[in-house]
């Protein structure tokens, strides 16, 4: 589907005219490459590229990859590189851009050679365990369900749901998301808690005030769970990744550093991968590694 290209709006082009160059970008003939290719993990490859503009093309094309970007004028063609630095198999989009629309007309993959990286994985009730027991410690006494709080997940995202007793029949539903990824630059496990809603139930005059008593306890619960619900999950997670790590380097013979380049959570495991920082040794090779054999999906870029 046709897009807009974004830099100085469509002109007031028409829809058929924003098909016509839609279409035409697509006739672009573009060869690629990355040199080397593949790479180890956390290894620097350039990738080329070119591209022959359709000759009935007359615009102006910036041609983006990997943020780098080329302008020029159609008909004619367009080259350019860019050094990226990857961590795990990449897919690199090759963007067409007009004044109209754009359009990704091709796509270069660089493997990565993931041989000596380790992944690890465990049922994802070991981590909603854990949350669900700290939580209802906290609340001892006041869990109105003898079962205590709920605590599920989903793909990156764990939630959670409890009810506390208040005065006599008076009760508080409390409920919250733990949104938890892989922090790209820290090469660790982030947390963020979201969502976060109480609502009070008062019984008789006390009715009256269930906004405000709800309005105070939100406000209380955030401060509860961002100073100690998502530390603890953060710290239970990242000490679980580092024991992996500081085995891995344990155990490889050059003794090289394993750092986190991979982490997904869904309803029934959470995942992570580790891989060498360091430069493999002698018998190490970089064949090309089957998309189907990584460990992990493709990055798309």
């Amino acid at each position: 589907m046709p897009t807009n290209g974004g830099r100085d709006g469509d002109g007031g082009a028409t829809n058929a005219e924003k098909e016509r160059v839609y279409e035409l970008l697509g006739f672009t003939q573009v060869t690629s490459s990355a040199n080397p290719s593949p790479v180890r993990p956390f290894g620097t490859t350039t990738l080329s590229w070119e591209a022959k503009l359709p000759t009935n093309l007359h615009s102006e094309v910036t041609i983006v990859v990997a943020g780098n970007e080329v302008h020029g004028i159609s008909p004619g063609t367009l080259s350019g590189s860019a050094t990226v630095t990857l961590d795990q198999t990449t897919i690199f989009g090759i963007t067409a851009k007009t004044p109209i629309v754009e359009r990704t007309i091709a796509v270069l993959t660089v493997p990565v050679n993931e041989s000596e990286c380790q992944p690890s994985s465990f049922f994802v009730q070991a981590l909603t365990s854990r949350i669900k027991q700290g939580i209802d410690q906290a609340l001892q006494g006041r869990l109105h369900d003898p079962a205590g709080s709920k605590v599920t997940a989903d793909v990156g995202v764990v939630f959670i749901a409890v009810t506390i007793n208040l005065q006599g029949q008076d009760t508080m539903d409390i409920s919250m998301q733990l949104v938890i990824q892989m922090d790209e630059a820290a090469r660790n496990v982030a947390v963020t808690a979201r969502s976060i809603v109480a609502d009070a139930h008062i019984g008789g005059l006390g009715s009256l005030c269930e906004g405000a008593v709800s309005q105070t306890a939100q406000a209380f619960m955030t401060e509860i769970a961002n100073n100690q619900i998502v530390p603890t999950v953060v710290q239970g997670l990242n000490d679980q990744i580092q024991q992996a790590a500081t085995a891995a380097k344990t155990a490889d013979p050059q003794h090289r550093d394993f750092v986190l380049t991979s982490f997904t959570l869904n309803s029934s495991e959470v995942a992570f991968v580790i891989c060498p920082t360091g430069t493999g040794g002698p018998s190490s090779r970089l064949d090309d590694v089957p998309l189907s054999q990584l460990h992990r999906p493709p990055k798309v870029r």
